[in-house]
């Protein structure tokens, strides 16, 4: 899965779309389509990770470093969390399929039952799972 978007927690909305392909397990595509998220179901929000931002500047100055400088990017702050869309995924062979995404992004104060970053896909229809 691929895609992009935004989504606002407080008021429950979001914007995203992307690609997919399904593969079996020996490699072979099974089918490939477009996803779109329908709902935002909840976010966890682990906290802002201003440490995501910092980019780090040294200069050599004859035989003596300079102090590093450190600049910070305007802007929104990147925010960890886990988020969890409905989506419906449409295949490139007309057939609409319905799930639930779980999207957890390792910044912030992560939990260490969610220290891994990924993506889980719930199909409702099949009850098969993609991680």
């Amino acid at each position: 899965m691929s895609g992009a978007g935004t989504f606002d927690a407080q008021n429950k909305s979001i914007k995203a779309a992307g690609t997919f392909s399904h593969k079996s397990a020996t490699g072979n595509v099974v089918e490939t389509g477009v996803w779109t998220a329908s709902e935002l179901v909840s976010f966890v929000s682990y906290g802002i990770a201003p440490g995501a931002l910092l980019h780090k500047k040294s200069r050599l100055n004859g035989l003596q470093f300079a102090p590093m400088r450190l600049k910070m990017s305007s802007g929104p702050m990147p925010t960890g969390g886990l988020g969890i869309f409905r989506v419906r995924l449409l295949a490139l062979s007309g057939m609409v399929k319905t799930g639930v995404l779980h999207v957890n992004c390792t910044l912030g104060d992560v939990p260490r039952e969610r220290s891994v970053e990924g993506i889980h896909l719930s199909l409702e229809s099949d009850r098969n799972e993609f991680s």
